[in-house]
């Protein structure tokens, strides 16, 4: 069943918080736990970093939220929290170490498999996934955050400029640039796209479905 609250804006629990009633903070955890994880993951792409990163957010997040004053949404303030936690996971990364979903359009690709059975739509679709997922890791830094801010969680690109701290422009530039080596990557990888070339996880459902 459907809880009350979650029907109810952030901005309910925040004013509650900010009131003296700390127990209101449970319920933003539990819009925001999965997807700033998520959004974690996507940067860090490394399980513990990114449950560790998520802790932080929600630790520092619990620490400021009284000085929150809603300049912005609740969403922006907190992504762009995890934003900041994971540069500085990354520079700290780089300085031991000292060392990247797509507009492709999924129909377009599924479209030769079109008389497929529902099982096998199902697993084309898990490896369109896996493909542009793989892709994302040969795309920069700042472009791989901007894609996975605007289509993973279909974020306009005002509120993705504001939690970057960049302009629109800048968002709209990278965003452009990261689609472009997503597709570079897959023509030069992706079976579907490029029938010439062998993808690994192609191969694999064919593997299975000869059994």
């Amino acid at each position: 069943m459907k809880s009350l609250s979650s029907d109810l804006p952030d901005q309910y629990f925040i004013s509650n918080f900010q009131n003296g009633e700390r127990e209101a903070f449970k319920e933003l955890f539990h819009r925001y736990k999965i997807k700033i994880y998520n959004l974690a993951l996507k940067i860090l792409k490394n399980r513990e970093e990114a449950e560790e990163i998520s802790q932080e957010v929600f630790i520092k997040a619990f620490s400021s939220l009284n000085k929150f004053q809603g300049r912005s949404e609740f969403s922006t303030w907190i992504y762009r929290i995890a934003y900041n936690l994971c540069q500085d996971k990354i520079k700290i990364i780089r300085r031991v170490n000292q060392f990247h979903d797509s507009d492709i359009d999924q129909k377009e690709i599924l479209k030769l498999e079109s008389n497929s059975n529902p099982e096998k739509i199902l697993q084309l679709k898990e490896i369109c996934i896996k493909c542009v997922d793989f892709s994302e890791n040969f795309v920069p830094y700042n472009q791989r955050v901007v894609l996975t801010l605007k289509d993973a969680y279909g974020l306009p690109n005002k509120q993705i400029a504001n939690i970057l701290g960049c302009n629109v422009g800048t968002v709209k530039a990278r965003l452009a640039r990261a689609r472009v080596k997503v597709k570079e990557f897959l023509m030069d990888t992706c079976e579907f796209i490029n029938p010439q070339t062998t993808c690994k996880y192609l191969k694999e459902y064919k593997r299975k479905s000869l059994r």
